[in-house]
């Protein structure tokens, strides 16, 4: 057995779609503990409807992911939890074997895979762990994560992050090796407009900004002695192959521009965010 730790904020209908995923699978031996990070109460899930334990923590006001996992922490007595997003849908699989890996190998942390129904640059990278890039050793996210209960209750996330490398920090400090199984995997639902990609992305830099003034450049993903130079090169390889079969397709070439101003937008973004929180926090500070 082990919990599961969802963060929402006014997504019910992702949520809602994660859950009835959650309650297809064969092996319901879960916890669910949802935190609503909202002053809205969750009135549209109906917890009755689910074949599993399911705890609504409602926070009441927003304080960010990071924030409503240490709440949801605060009631957690499995010794495994899992880290998912409301827009992730677990799935066939995806708890038994989890609960078969916890039996067998009782691992620290372990993340599993994301596939996402859109593509863009961003879940290339995530595409290329299915193809053999073990690259989980220099970075982790918290969409799709077991880890002991122990060790994220002796870590926990750092609240100054309000949105976005909360998670990155979070694996940084608890000093473990982080493994990859290919055998509990999620959907990635992505169905944002351009406007709400800029947000975000302004958001992710504001996040980079408070993590670069409290790391300085210990960033995994960007550090060449954690992430392997091998394995950058062959990320860069799987790159171009990609960006070549897209060249080839018939509509290819348009759907490689799409991906490439939409990314140039969202750099700036959030290139925009890093300098305005850093800028503020020193301002703060002085």
């Amino acid at each position: 057995m082990f919990s599961i730790i969802i963060p929402t904020y006014k997504r019910e209908v992702l949520l809602s779609k994660c859950l009835l995923s959650l309650n297809r699978q064969s092996d319901r031996d879960f916890l669910v503990y949802i935190v609503n990070d909202h002053y809205k109460k969750l009135d549209q899930i109906d917890i009755t409807k689910y074949d599993f334990f399911i705890k609504i923590i409602e926070n009441g006001h927003k304080n960010g992911p990071g924030y409503c996992r240490n709440l949801a922490l605060d009631h957690i007595n499995t010794d495994y939890c899992v880290f998912l997003d409301d827009d992730c849908i677990p799935l066939d699989g995806w708890s038994e074997n989890i609960n078969t890996l916890i039996k067998e190998e009782r691992p620290e942390i372990v993340k599993g895979i994301q596939i996402f129904n859109k593509k863009d640059i961003f879940s290339l990278y995530h595409d290329l762990q299915i193809w053999g890039l073990n690259t989980i050793d220099a970075f982790c996210s918290t969409s799709n994560v077991l880890i002991k209960t122990d060790i994220a209750k002796g870590t926990l996330f750092d609240q100054r992050f309000s949105f976005s490398y909360e998670d990155v920090d979070f694996f940084l400090r608890t000093q473990k090796k982080i493994k990859l199984s290919k055998f509990f995997k999620v959907l990635h639902i992505k169905n944002e407009n351009i406007l709400i990609l800029i947000k975000k992305s302004f958001l992710s830099g504001k996040g980079k900004a408070v993590f670069f003034i409290k790391h300085g450049d210990k960033y995994p993903f960007e550090n060449k002695d954690s992430f392997g130079t091998s394995k950058i090169r062959k990320y860069i390889s799987q790159l171009k192959k990609y960006i070549d079969h897209l060249r080839r397709s018939s509509s290819g070439s348009y759907k490689l521009v799409f991906f490439l101003i939409i990314d140039i937008i969202k750099f700036i973004s959030n290139k925009v965010g890093f300098y305005y929180e850093k800028n503020r926090i020193y301002l703060f500070n002085t």
